[in-house]
């Protein structure tokens, strides 16, 4: 199988790590509900790992894999350096591992818990400083959640972290160079092109959103007519 970043449509029907690689949400919305049947609801995380997808293909200006992988990681720490990947794109050397830890951190700003962390915020949250906002939102929520390692959720499938919590075993914990990307990730978020990148994201939630919402109005009109 191609790495997304050479087969970008790849991306959203899963290639990550957790419980984003068992997902296969080909849409946008999800099925029918089966209380509601004409209401469906977004698959956020389909819609940010569609963006993250687009963002990465040759032909994008900026590819926020390239900057994370080869720009931040390497001025963070010795073991950022790619050498020798898996496989090049663009000229340049990946790990297919990185990518896929990246692409479930791209995923999981589409959840309901990585939106309200780091895409919309908490408005009562002090910034320190705006380059290390995302870093700091993240470590605020994990003090929150009484110092559980956030990460290990992210890239844990959600089955196997409830049941370690639930028997109250630790769960799996990150590797260092997993740590790394995640704090590459965020700090990338905290710059200029990740703010855009966020931006989208955004403006992209609320078009879908508005379109199942006109959606819904004209339902609701065509059952009070046939009424």
């Amino acid at each position: 199988m191609k790495h997304p970043l050479e087969n970008p449509s790849l991306t959203p029907h899963g290639f990550a790590v957790g419980g984003y690689a068992q997902r296969a949400r080909h849409k946008w919305l999800s099925p029918k509900s089966v209380v509601e049947t004409n209401f469906r609801f977004l698959n956020g995380d389909w819609v940010a790992a569609n963006q993250w997808s687009k963002a990465n293909r040759l032909q994008s200006s900026f590819r926020p894999a390239e900057h994370i992988v080869h720009i931040i990681m390497p001025g963070m720490r010795t073991i950022g350096r790619v050498t020798d990947g898996d496989f090049m794109f663009a000229g340049l050397s990946y790990y297919s591992y990185d990518i896929a830890v990246l692409s479930a951190l791209a995923t999981w700003l589409g959840t309901n818990c990585g939106s309200s962390t780091l895409v919309h915020g908490d408005s009562h949250f002090v910034i320190r400083t705006k380059t290390n906002e995302y870093r700091d939102r993240w470590r605020a929520d994990e003090e929150l959640h009484g110092g559980r390692s956030l990460l290990s959720a992210v890239l844990t499938n959600p089955v196997k972290y409830q049941e370690s919590v639930h028997v109250h075993q630790k769960p799996p914990q990150p590797t260092e160079r997993e740590e790394l990307l995640k704090e590459a990730f965020l700090f990338w978020l905290g710059q200029s092109t990740g703010r855009k990148y966020l931006s989208g994201l955004k403006a992209e939630f609320f078009r879908l959103h508005s379109l199942e919402q006109e959606r819904r109005r004209i339902v609701r009109f065509q059952a009070r007519q046939t009424a």
